[in-house]
């Protein structure tokens, strides 16, 4: 559509990326280093695509992108993102996440188990969106939670206020023809909004100094998921748009309520909003973030 969405045509998801360095194995954790060079103009799109008669997704700069997952023995999954401009002249802007799944029920639980699974959020604020789902304009803060089905300060199952589209989500009135008058519930369909990280307190810090941005758990396993960044947002997502046209590895299908995510990142239109934190990552640059899936039970 408009938007960039995960990259744009061919995002960074859907290339093959090159182990580099040797595999990590040691008495505490196991891991790989994975390695994408994505060239200026980001040569990947079908010729045609919009803006790009020649075919090209239009990201400015060379950068070298290097991705460590690492396991540890503390049930730890670590994500550390590395990015390096390799232009001395072109900066280019760089947002880097995961959109890994999550079921604390486990893969082939009951349709819709993820709705039953508790949620708590790190956040006071929340980014509303236009009809697009792209973050309103001028709110540099957000909206606060409270009062309404974005509130996760303390913990709540995903599916207890999903449906609650009448109730209030602090979108300013000014912005209804932006947002069509509907819902934030509605234009989503659910969870798909960025929330605004608090900041940082000895009580929220973890893993590695990282910020708590959430937990999750799920009452009949017994499994909990604690996420931990550097990140200034996580973008959570209940899966609104799941269809039944992704398959499990043991042939199930996946549909609404399947699973969520938990997207740390800077905020999205992030290039567009010059006062959220800012996705430039200039000539000659380095970037660098970790995410860690601390999983208990």
């Amino acid at each position: 559509g408009v938007n960039s969405l995960h990259g744009g045509l061919v995002g960074f998801g859907n290339h093959i990326w090159s182990q580099v360095g040797p595999l990590i194995h040691n008495s505490h954790e196991v891991g790989v280093t994975l390695q994408l060079v994505s060239p200026n103009g980001d040569s990947s799109g079908a010729v045609g695509s919009p803006g790009c008669p020649s075919g090209c997704t239009g990201y400015p700069a060379q950068i070298t992108v290097d991705v460590t997952f690492t396991l540890n023995n503390a049930g730890q999954y670590q994500i550390h993102y590395k990015a390096v401009n390799d232009s001395s002249t072109l900066a280019t802007v760089l947002n880097l996440t995961n959109h890994s799944y999550f079921n604390l029920a486990g893969e082939n639980s009951a349709a819709g188990s993820a709705y039953g699974q508790y949620v708590q959020i790190n956040a006071n604020n929340y980014s509303p969106t236009d009809s697009t789902q792209i973050p309103l304009p001028g709110l540099p803060n957000g909206v606060p939670v409270a009062g309404t089905p974005f509130d996760f300060r303390s913990p709540h199952t995903i599916g207890s206020r999903i449906s609650e589209v009448s109730a209030p989500d602090n979108t300013p009135a000014s912005d209804a023809s932006l947002t069509g008058g509907k819902s934030q519930l509605l234009i989503a369909q659910g969870y798909d909004h960025n929330w605004i990280l608090n900041a940082q307190i000895p009580q929220t810090t973890g893993p590695d100094g990282l910020n708590l941005a959430a937990k999750a758990w799920d009452p009949g396993s017994g499994r909990a998921l604690a996420v931990w960044t550097d990140q200034p947002g996580v973008q959570f997502y209940s899966g609104n748009f799941l269809t039944g046209t992704l398959v499990g590895i043991s042939g199930n299908t996946y549909r609404q309520g399947a699973g969520y995510t938990f997207e740390t990142q800077h905020f999205p239109d992030s290039p567009n909003e010059p006062s959220f934190p800012t996705t430039t990552l200039n000539p000659n640059a380095t970037f660098a973030s970790t995410t860690v899936f601390a999983f208990s039970s």
